[in-house]
């Protein structure tokens, strides 16, 4: 009886190590983002494109939103899982060009002022 505990524990460990390792963040600049794909330009010029799942959760600038409202500039970090055998984006965070040039006008704003 303990040999077959101890089997599978080391069973549901290994499962549970698996798991915690099918997933990944991605971070890039979009440079398109649309009918359940989404493609970034990653550090280095390295382009990826990945299939984005149904019931994946977008973000623009902190608030809901979908794919098409995603445009070519745009930064964002991308939640990729193991599904099925194939890494697909189950949340995507981006933030807008134009909010982040007001965002950064803002802080040099502040800087200058002090």
């Amino acid at each position: 009886m303990n040999a077959r505990i101890l089997c599978w524990l080391l069973e549901l460990t290994v499962t549970a190590s698996s798991f915690m390792f099918a997933v990944e963040m991605q971070q890039g600049q979009i440079i398109s983002a649309g009918k359940g794909r989404i493609t970034i330009m990653q550090a280095q010029d390295k382009e990826v494109s990945l299939e984005v799942a149904a019931d994946a959760m977008v973000l623009l600038n902190n608030s809901p939103s979908t794919l098409d409202k995603l445009t070519f500039g745009d930064t964002a970090t991308l939640k990729v899982e193991t599904r099925d055998n194939r890494q697909v984006v189950t949340m995507v965070d981006a933030k807008s060009a134009q909010t982040r040039i007001s965002d950064s006008y803002t802080i040099a704003t502040e800087v200058v002022l002090r």
